[in-house]
């Protein structure tokens, strides 16, 4: 997907999706031994509010409902390389956007 691409169909977007990161100093195709640890999933539903392009990587900051996640494993995504799995785009709804400045309709 190009940066522009990515730009007019991901930010300010409600995302259904996966994070899976690596474990720390996993390199691309590496294989696994029994035991060693394996990727982190988290499913859930996110909104994006931007992203950032740096030469070697992509950075992102994505919004979650905390009450639709594993908070447990959140703070283990931080910082680390992985993927985002996209199985679903749509806009954020009106009320949400009012709820990240604090204020509501009601």
């Amino acid at each position: 997907m190009t940066i522009s691409a990515a730009d007019k169909n991901l930010c300010d977007m409600r995302l259904t999706g996966s994070l899976i990161a690596k474990p720390p100093g996993d390199q691309e195709g590496q294989g696994r031994l029994a035991g060693m640890d394996a990727d982190l999933q988290l499913q859930g539903i996110f909104d994006v509010k931007g992203f950032s392009v740096h030469t070697d990587s992509l950075s992102f900051g994505l919004t979650f409902n905390i009450n639709g996640i594993d908070r447990g494993t959140l703070s283990e995504f931080a910082k680390r390389d992985g993927r985002l799995l996209i199985h679903g785009v749509e806009d954020i709804p009106e009320s949400a956007e009012d709820d990240d400045d604090g204020e509501s309709d009601e």
